[in-house]
C-alpha cells in the first residue's frame, strides 16, 4: 500500500513539473519591447519603453527594455539625465525625452474615450 501511494505522489509531482514548463515568464519584458525591437520605428520613443521605477533615498534605477539603468547610463543613443516617480528623463544632446510607466496603457485608454465620444456623437 505504502509503495502505490509513493508511485502515486511521484506521478502527480511529475504531472505538475511538466506543466509548471508552460507558465509564462513574469519577468519578460511587456510585448510592447518585443514588438518594437524588430520594427524600424523613426520615432526613438516609440522603441523606449519605461517598464518600472525604483526609488530608495538617493538610489534611483529605471528599468528601460529590461535594462536596469541609473543617472548618467546609455540606451539607444540617449542618457538617462533624471529619474523620478514614475517617470525617466533621456537626452541624445539635441532633444530631452520624458519616458512614463504605463505610457502604452494611457495611449490606448485615451483612444478608447475618442471611441466613445465619437459614438455618442453619432447617435
Amino acid at each position: 500500500m505504502a509503495h502505490a501511494l509513493t508511485r502515486w505522489c511521484l506521478a502527480l509531482i511529475c504531472m505538475v513539473g511538466t506543466q509548471a514548463g508552460t507558465l509564462p515568464d513574469p519577468m519578460q519584458p511587456p510585448a510592447a519591447v518585443s514588438k518594437h525591437a524588430d520594427a524600424n520605428v523613426a520615432n526613438p520613443a516609440d522603441v523606449l519603453v519605461l517598464q518600472s521605477v525604483l526609488l530608495n533615498g538617493a538610489k534611483r534605477i529605471a528599468v528601460i527594455n529590461g535594462q536596469h539603468l541609473k543617472q548618467g547610463d546609455q540606451v539607444n543613443g540617449y542618457v538617462v539625465i533624471a529619474i523620478r516617480s514614475g517617470q525617466a528623463e533621456l537626452s541624445d544632446g539635441k532633444s530631452k525625452l520624458t519616458l512614463t510607466v504605463f505610457s502604452d496603457i494611457k495611449r490606448a485608454s485615451n483612444r478608447h474615450q475618442a471611441e466613445l465620444i465619437h459614438r455618442k456623437g453619432a447617435q
